[in-house]
């Protein structure tokens, strides 16, 4: 069973460690390019009727799911993150768009 033998002398925030699970490789380059986008906070949390899907970039975030309160849930799990060193101040805006379909019961 491999180990982590390095040594870490700093500060350490946002680290999640997820046995087993290997993030993909859009997921790999992110974290060393994007500065700047959307996150989810405790993604096991979301419960299992919840579907969601970033963008390469972080900024577009897609939800789907069936259950109205699981989806208010989730939405409340969503924050804005920025690991840049120095932050560009600024407004940052926020687009919310909604679709509700219903299915037909024949």
């Amino acid at each position: 069973m491999p180990r982590f033998t390095q040594y870490f002398r700093g500060s350490l925030s946002g680290l999640t460690i997820r046995p087993g699970k290997i993030e993909s490789q859009k997921v790999i380059s992110c974290l060393q390019a994007c500065k700047e986008g959307l996150d989810i906070n405790s993604l096991e949390s979301l419960g299992k009727g919840i579907k969601f899907h970033f963008n390469p970039a972080q900024s577009i975030l897609v939800m789907e799911g069936e259950d109205m309160e699981n989806m208010n849930a989730a939405l409340r799990k969503v924050s804005y993150i920025n690991s840049r060193q120095f932050p560009t101040p600024g407004i940052r805006h926020l687009h919310i768009s909604t679709s509700v379909q219903y299915a037909s019961n024949g």
